[in-house]
């Protein structure tokens, strides 16, 4: 199964495409990048039950990486 990245940019209240990628390195880099902004906003999170959730997402989407063999940069710093 393969795994393609599609980038877009908010504008005007919608979403208007950029570019879609299937190289392997930067899917990996957009899913690191995207664990990374959740990791970051739950440690920012002050409400216990936003954080909490903001942890499940990151659980499910490291869940979904994993299973989709997407390798994402470990012990990623993102402060």
């Amino acid at each position: 199964m393969g795994v393609s990245v599609q980038l877009l940019i908010e504008r005007g209240g919608g979403l208007m495409p950029l570019c879609r990628t299937r190289r392997p390195e930067l899917v990996a880099r957009v899913a690191g990048a995207a664990l990374a902004d959740l990791r970051a906003s739950a440690r920012k999170e002050r409400d216990p039950m936003l954080s909490a959730l903001a942890q499940q997402d990151i659980e499910r989407l490291e869940k979904a990486f994993a299973t989709l063999g997407i390798a994402t940069p470990a012990g990623q710093r993102d402060d």
